[in-house]
Parts: C-alpha cells; sequence; structure tokens
C-alpha cells in the first residue's frame, strides 16, 4: 500500500532527527500521525500525549486530522 510506504519512509526521516525534534510538539504529533496510518495506535496515543503536553490544544486538532482517523475513538479518552 503506498500510504503505508509513504508513511513508513516519511517515519524513518523523522526519526533520524529525534535528537534535534523531540522537544517540539509538531515532531511528537507527526509521529502520531505516522504511527496512526502504519496501524499501531498504542504508539499514536504515546505520541499524540507527547505532543499535547508540550501543547494541549493539539488534542483538538488531532480529532479533525483525517490521518489520525483511525485513532480518534483513543485519542477522545
Amino acid at each position: 500500500m503506498r500510504i503505508t510506504r509513504g508513511a513508513a519512509e516519511a517515519r524513518r526521516f523523522l526519526l533520524a532527527d529525534e535528537a534535534l525534534l523531540k522537544d517540539r510538539w509538531i515532531f511528537h504529533y507527526n509521529m502520531a500521525c505516522y504511527a496512526c496510518k502504519l496501524g499501531d495506535m498504542e504508539e499514536a496515543k504515546g505520541y499524540l500525549n507527547a505532543a499535547c503536553k508540550v501543547n494541549p490544544t493539539c488534542r483538538l486538532q488531532a480529532l479533525d486530522d483525517p490521518d489520525l482517523e483511525e485513532g480518534w475513538g483513543l485519542f477522545r479518552r
């Protein structure tokens, strides 16, 4: 599946710079998106929680983001 391959490649790209990006909420948010696209809802939830610690309003954004649609039920908790 093309989306899965693209998500996996993007995820690897971001992880290569994790040390530089880990303090930015958008890094964690994007990693949540990739994990969700790859079907790892627990990882997605962990990344979204990390993003929300830095930027609490991103949870509202996540509930409207089609990249996170598969995990919407988890993120509402």
